[in-house]
């Protein structure tokens, strides 16, 4: 197991958060492309399945964003860490890209993140709930 996969109790978390405050931004980008890159080789194995250790490589990769979104960088889409895992595409050029003024970061664990905890929406739920009832009283 290396140190992205470790699950985290809640006064572990509070910690890191604490001491990631302290860490340098070379350091944060380090660690959230390394995250970033650990899920994306994990998602192009499979598709959101039950896969252990998904949500744990998720939920880190979703820290690290946060610590490097925080600095001012402009966050790595999912697509181009999965083809940095897939094709080799280097991110090189992607890594510490300063958000322009005035410009919100769009956090892609985050869409990640809801996607795998929430897969459908509302919308979706009350088509496939509506659905149900049509096809029961058939």
């Amino acid at each position: 197991m290396d140190e992205f996969e470790i699950d985290l109790t809640d006064r572990q978390s509070n910690f890191r958060k604490k001491l990631a405050k302290f860490l340098s931004d070379k350091l944060v980008s380090k660690r959230y492309v390394a995250a970033g890159k650990a899920f994306a080789h994990l998602d192009n194995q499979c598709y959101i399945e039950e896969v252990p250790g998904y949500d744990v490589l998720l939920d880190n990769w979703f820290f690290w964003e946060g610590q490097y979104a925080s600095r001012g960088y402009m966050p790595i889409s999912r697509e181009d860490f999965a083809e940095n895992d897939s094709k080799g595409k280097s991110i090189d050029d992607l890594v510490d890209v300063k958000l322009a003024d005035g410009k919100k970061s769009v956090l892609h664990a985050a869409d990640c993140k809801l996607q795998f905890y929430y897969p459908l929406s509302y919308a979706d739920i009350v088509k496939e709930r509506q659905a149900a009832v049509e096809s029961s009283n058939l």
